[in-house]
């Protein structure tokens, strides 16, 4: 636990890497979150030679 109960983060990203092949991708996220920005993208790691899906969330000025 930390002191701060109302910390502000000025840029929130959330990254979720799915395993490679993954399709039909569908994001639901609760009403009340209002994200920025939803994007659909691909992660190459070492051995990747299609890509993984990427869902990237992003959220400005969030309170804790």
């Amino acid at each position: 636990m930390h002191p701060f109960d109302n910390s502000l983060t000025e840029d929130y990203t959330f990254r979720v890497i799915l395993p490679e092949g993954a399709t039909d991708i569908k994001v639901q996220i609760a009403d009340e979150i209002e994200p920025d920005s939803v994007e659909l993208g691909k992660f190459f790691g070492t051995l990747d030679y299609f890509g993984r899906p990427t869902i990237t969330i992003t959220k400005k000025n969030t309170v804790h």
